[in-house]
């Protein structure tokens, strides 16, 4: 109750303390709060609820995050993504592989990582195309996410990348294409072997 009053509070503080206070409550008392914190004009409070939705599991809350992907806020879009990666949801793939052409390198970081973790074969042809990426953290995500995915669509992209002019991305892609598992990588692989770069090696 005391949360509850919290999040009714004209003050934007109190309501932000409510809102990370949520988490407390456990699943059935605090679903129903949190969807409600999650529509409040304050944008701390709806991160704050954000993060208890994924403490406490509310998958009601992946829905609701999807409509943040277009908000002017960086922070409410990563944070769509993090809830979509705690609690995948079919419904957010298509909104979430519109979102891998964000201007922040941060907020396709946290598209990629979601759509690894939603397991979807509708996310391979969105995740291939940003295997050129600008951003190198962004084309190691991708390349892991395509492996967690486990489609062997993923592996013919992925054999284009093993060349990348970044290590680390050549690393994330070599060890991709070794969790496939697939015989199509077999060149590209023994291409590798001689890279100079031990680690990727």
């Amino acid at each position: 109750e005391h949360v509850e009053r919290g999040l009714s509070s004209p003050d934007p503080a109190t309501r932000r303390v409510a809102a990370r206070d949520l988490a407390t409550l456990g699943g059935g008392r605090a679903a129903p709060l949190i969807l409600k914190a999650m529509g409040d004009v304050d944008i701390d409070v709806r991160l704050a609820a954000a993060q208890s939705a994924i403490r406490v599991r509310t998958p009601e809350a992946t829905e609701i995050a999807i409509s943040w992907l277009g908000d002017r806020e960086v922070r409410l879009r990563i944070a769509a993504c993090e809830i979509a990666h705690a609690m995948p949801n079919p419904k957010a793939v298509a909104p979430i592989a519109r979102a891998l052409g964000d201007s922040d390198p941060q907020v396709r970081l946290a598209c990629a990582d979601a759509l690894g973790a939603s397991g979807s074969p509708e996310a391979i042809p969105p995740l291939a195309g940003k295997l050129d990426d600008p951003t190198p953290n962004v084309r190691i995500q991708v390349a892991r996410a395509l492996a967690r995915i486990q489609d062997p669509r993923a592996v013919v992209p992925l054999v284009g990348k093993v060349q990348d002019s970044v290590p680390d991305v050549r690393q994330a892609v070599v060890r991709a294409l070794g969790e496939l598992g697939d015989a199509r990588a077999a060149q590209a692989l023994l291409l590798a072997l001689r890279d100079n770069v031990a680690e990727v090696r």
